[in-house]
């Protein structure tokens, strides 16, 4: 019985660091890459960057926003001739991680934390130049 105890501990010290350091869900299918090149519908897009559903609850807030503003498709917003919310509504509406995002009691202050985070030196506009 002993030595099931100290097994079980030494299991759980040595799993701890998988469960801390692991990272978050993400998008398997990227625009550039070829699987994205074989998607040839808006809706086939609209279906492979969906969370799935068993992982959307159990994202942190903080991992639900960085997914939510690496969202492949975060450029349709820009589509609408109506602004800016007409484009976020858009396209919360069909993304599940903007849905739960809008649920979040804590999303503001997440938001607020990437924003405070964020580099505008380090922001490249294309092929390595800096704004």
């Amino acid at each position: 019985m002993r030595l099931m105890k100290r097994q079980t501990i030494l299991m759980s010290i040595l799993l701890i660091p998988l469960f801390l350091f692991a990272q978050a869900w993400d998008y398997p299918i990227k625009p550039g890459t070829d699987k994205w090149k074989t998607l040839k519908t808006t809706q086939d897009k609209l279906d492979n960057c969906q969370i799935p559903v068993s992982i959307l609850g159990k994202l942190t807030t903080a991992d639900l926003v960085r997914l939510c503003l690496n969202y492949p498709l975060l450029g349709d917003l820009l589509f609408s001739n109506t602004g800016f919310q007409d484009g976020f509504n858009a396209i919360s509406s069909n993304f599940n991680g903007f849905q739960e995002l809008l649920k979040r009691k804590d999303a503001g202050a997440e938001l607020l934390k990437h924003y405070e985070a964020f580099d505008l030196d380090s922001f490249e506009v294309s092929k390595g130049e800096k704004i």
